[in-house]
């Protein structure tokens, strides 16, 4: 296993150690090694996992976090946030944002590429109130379906109306989708059980077409 030292700076200004990992011939993919935060890049479980990748034909970078071993910087001054910002700088492509309806690609895949790592998520302020449950075969296990809600009030009393909903539907589809319909049949109207009626059929009506839409691909694909 070929091995080549050198230094890059940190998104805080220090003086990162890496070591890159190469196998005999040209790489076949590059893995950047997210070690724990705590760990230098010369421990034993991380030499043994880059020697296992590498005879695979995968380069390996590995390095020590701001204030680890021949990193410079005080690791006491390190939080979660400046580690993974160190990550961010080892990475070849920088930062991109991605709009939330386009991340989930599918069952357990995404739209990030093999070099991206997720480092933050954005939510804009709701004051509304919120809610979130899941159908399982076991207690906490993995949810065979779940619905999440947000909703805002128009009032604080009696006679409220809804000022608008966003609602998401997970296991009904290969990802994640919004019931929109049941959004539009919620906004501006009575907080009232004939309102949820409404919207709980519309959503329904989306899920079953989701799930029509995720059998006619299965069956395209076979």
């Amino acid at each position: 296993m070929r091995a080549e030292r050198f230094h890059f700076q940190s998104r805080g200004g220090h003086r990162l150690a890496a070591l890159l990992d190469l196998p005999a011939d040209t790489p076949s993919a590059y893995a950047l090694f997210a070690h724990c935060f705590t760990c230098g890049k010369d421990v034993l479980a991380a030499k043994r996992i880059a020697e296992g990748l590498v005879e695979r034909g995968i380069a390996v970078l590995r390095f020590d976090f701001t204030g680890l071993g021949a990193s410079e910087g005080e690791f006491a001054n390190t939080t979660f946030s400046s580690n993974v910002a160190d990550l961010v700088a080892a990475g070849p492509g920088g930062t991109r944002v991605i709009p939330a309806a386009e991340f989930f690609t599918g069952p357990y895949s995404t739209a990030l590429a093999a070099d991206e790592i997720l480092t933050e998520i954005r939510l804009p302020v709701w004051p509304g109130g919120h809610a979130f449950t899941e159908f399982s075969r076991v207690h906490a296990n993995f949810a065979v379906v779940a619905v999440a809600a947000l909703v805002e009030l128009d009032g604080d009393g009696d006679g409220d109306r809804i000022r608008r909903a966003a609602l998401a539907l997970a296991g009904v589809a290969p990802s994640p989708v919004r019931a929109t319909a049941a959004e539009r049949a919620l906004a501006g109207a009575p907080a009232d059980a004939a309102t949820i009626r409404a919207a709980a059929d519309a959503a329904l009506y989306r899920a079953k077409e989701a799930g029509r839409n995720r059998v006619e691909k299965a069956s395209a694909a076979d």
